[in-house]
């Protein structure tokens, strides 16, 4: 077993799309989730959603909700979970490609 810690970083989107999925035979142990605002204007609505594989951003997986992320300001998203065997962790933004994520975490190989 090998454990090594990473860090993805990206943009939000409108719609909500994958962040970071969990492989095959590895667990990913989030252990900070940092969002940060550049775009000019206020941005609304941020979620982060957990689900397994094949399912999808719903009501009922949603595990995180902000309603407003003011211009040129981050957030630490209070976010402890662990992702197995193809789970996804999953975001969305009201505005497009206007708020920045760092994710940071471990990933465990078995």
């Amino acid at each position: 077993m090998a454990l090594q810690t990473r860090n993805v970083k990206g943009q939000m989107s409108n719609s909500a799309a994958a962040v970071l999925t969990a492989g095959t035979k590895q667990t990913f142990i989030i252990q900070n989730i940092t969002i940060a605002n550049a775009s000019g204007s206020d941005v609304s609505d941020i979620k982060f959603y957990i689900y397994p594989e094949g399912g999808s951003a719903s009501n009922s997986t949603q595990v995180f909700f902000l309603s407003s992320l003011v211009d040129d300001s981050q957030a630490q998203v209070s976010l402890k979970h662990n992702l197995y065997n193809g789970d996804v962790l999953a975001a969305v933004a009201g505005t497009n490609t206007a708020v920045n994520y760092v994710i940071s975490y471990a990933k465990r190989t078995d």
